[in-house]
């Protein structure tokens, strides 16, 4: 499941998307489900995701966009070879 940019954006300053935020994990979690939050910029975004039990997130904060080459060479994990070739 993808928290979108959007939401994480709003996280700091809506109650409405801090509330969203947390139902989307609570599915997430009673499905047995992943969630990775995206666009994450600040640490305030990243310590109020984890505060909500996120724990995967992508983002300018984390690191910019990598071609997959560059990935591995940041120890990065080849997803397709990991979890199959629908991701």
């Amino acid at each position: 499941l993808t928290l979108l940019e959007d939401h994480a954006r709003d996280i700091e300053g809506s109650a409405t998307a801090r509330a969203l935020i947390s139902a989307m994990l609570h599915i997430a979690r009673s499905l047995n489900l992943d969630v990775v939050a995206e666009g994450v910029e600040t640490p305030a975004q990243q310590q109020e995701l984890r505060a909500h039990g996120c724990v995967v997130m992508q983002g300018p904060l984390l690191s910019p966009p990598l071609a997959a080459d560059a990935l591995a060479r940041r120890g990065g994990t080849n997803f397709h070879e990991k979890i199959g070739s629908n991701y």
